[in-house]
């Protein structure tokens, strides 16, 4: 369950539908979007943990099953290089000076009676806002480091990549877990 729920989208994210784990087909799928894993279910107690996908949100179905159709149709897989720079995470964001708070992390106010501070919302306390994602270069494409971030550290990782004919965009396929159980997808940037 854990690494479908790394896929799914943030609780802000308007598409509600996407911000739990469902079932599609014989598939438990986590999804927000731009990336999707998936992997089978394994037995009838497990059918009730997933509630379907509902069907009528903009072909989010048909797409989904048509994505998890393109995975499991993926031959040959390939070891996820072991000598690709994995650089921590914070050195892939541009950072900005929070406004709100001039990157002291509080902000404080004041009435006729008291004096008030508090964490900064603007920030969450950091102290500054992320600015921008730097994406990171995998086998001669782009795809964006937060997305693969999600499974690099995973057991048993393979890949796939493909290229799509029709435009700049790539497809990155992967699987891991102890038997290759979970399968997925991130799509790719035009730079």
């Amino acid at each position: 369950m854990e690494p479908l729920i790394k896929f799914v989208a943030k609780d802000d994210d308007p598409r509600d539908y996407l911000r739990e784990t469902f079932r599609v087909d014989q598939y438990a799928v986590g999804t927000d979007g731009s990336s999707l894993v998936f992997r089978e279910l394994r037995d009838e107690d497990e059918w009730s943990e997933f509630n379907p996908l509902p069907e009528h949100k903009n072909g989010i179905e048909q797409a989904i099953r048509r994505f998890i159709g393109h995975t499991l149709a993926v031959k040959e897989w390939r070891e996820f290089p072991t000598d690709f720079d994995r650089p921590h995470k914070d050195k892939l964001i541009e950072r900005e000076t929070c406004d709100e708070c001039n990157g002291d992390r509080i902000v404080e106010w004041s009435t006729c009676q008291n004096d008030y501070e508090a964490d900064c919302k603007g920030c969450d306390g950091r102290g500054s806002t992320r600015v921008d994602l730097v994406p990171a270069e995998i086998l001669g494409k782009n795809f964006n480091f937060k997305l693969v971030s999600r499974f690099i550290d995973e057991k048993n990782l393979r890949i796939n990549m493909e290229e799509l004919a029709d435009n700049d965009y790539g497809r990155l396929f992967f699987q891991f877990g102890e038997f290759g159980e979970y399968k997925g997808l991130i799509l790719g940037l035009r730079l």
